[in-house]
């Protein structure tokens, strides 16, 4: 864990405070994500119980379900696809405040970070208990999803990648008669669309979605593992 940590400080995402300023620091929770690497999730019940739930972009995302809607007519299929953005709430930068908030139940001395730009920040004795705290959004803080989903959707509507907002369908609201749709889900976006049976064009939603294109040209989106 401690080298866990530690990498933090490569990407600008590290912060410390002394242990008696943590409330309900968090353990960790490894989750399989694929053969070569684990999903690192942040066990914040405790704090998130702390924690006003907002009300935000999150409850107006799309569900699959709303993909039955879409129906292919006489003589053709429905083809789709799945992309996401890498590590985005990773790459979110957080308030001093906030990353204090996403403290880890770690056992450390600010010697154990020494050299580390958040040890310089910090200021702290080399022998004062220490946790690490991670200046990002993390998976398991419940408003996680809000910031994220709304932000994303801010970003896109901002810029030509996005839907006017009257060719949008969200929560609640009736699914329009259409050919094609995609779903925005906070990292992940799908499209689905028809096409002739048997035909070997790729839909528009086929094709890399101009989301992960504006993202990947983002200043300071970095990936971090």
């Amino acid at each position: 864990m401690l080298a866990f940590a530690r990498d933090w400080e490569k990407f600008d995402k590290l912060t410390l405070i002394p242990q008696a300023h943590a409330f309900e620091p968090s353990p960790l929770l490894a989750t399989w994500k694929t053969d070569e690497m684990d999903r690192t999730l942040f066990d914040r019940r405790r704090r998130n119980a702390w924690e006003h739930r907002i009300e935000g972009a999150s409850a107006q995302m799309s569900t699959g379900a709303q993909l039955l809607d879409v129906q292919a007519g006489p003589g053709q299929e429905l083809v789709g696809c799945v992309d996401d953005l890498k590590d985005m709430y990773p790459s979110f930068d957080a308030s001093f405040p906030r990353a204090a908030s996403n403290a880890i139940a770690l056992r450390a001395q600010a010697s154990d970070f020494q050299g580390a730009n958040a040890s310089r920040a910090a200021r702290l004795p080399a022998t004062a208990a220490t946790l690490p705290c991670q200046a990002g959004l993390v998976m398991g803080d419940l408003n996680a999803p809000c910031y994220g989903q709304g932000s994303h959707v801010g970003v896109l509507s901002t810029s030509s990648a996005a839907y006017p907002r009257e060719a949008r369908a969200l929560r609640g609201q009736p699914f329009p008669v259409a050919s094609h749709a995609e779903l925005l889900t906070l990292d992940d976006r799908v499209g689905i669309a028809a096409r002739p049976r048997g035909s070997r064009s790729m839909p528009a939603t086929r094709s890399p979605s101009a989301q992960v294109q504006l993202f990947s040209r983002a200043r300071g989106l970095k990936s971090m593992k």
